[in-house]
């Protein structure tokens, strides 16, 4: 799963002068090269995923950030 969504991640940076896009680049041709005659299947992710990855509800409540400790 975590290669996929590294790959979703690359596709998706705004630019590229972002500083870690060069580091999760090689995250992956290393993830790529130790797995690549694995038997597992890639997971494929899907639409409803990236909708709530995007969501603000999705696993998390927000609302607990804002709050002020002493």
């Amino acid at each position: 799963m975590l290669l996929p969504a590294l790959k979703h991640m690359l596709e998706n940076f705004r630019t590229e002068e972002n500083i870690y896009k060069g580091l999760l680049k090689l995250l992956v041709q290393v993830l790529e090269t130790d797995f690549k005659d694995s038997a597992f299947v890639p997971y494929q992710i899907n639409q409803h995923e990236i909708e709530c990855a995007g969501a603000y509800s999705c696993g998390m409540d927000f609302t607990k950030l804002k709050t002020k400790k002493y």
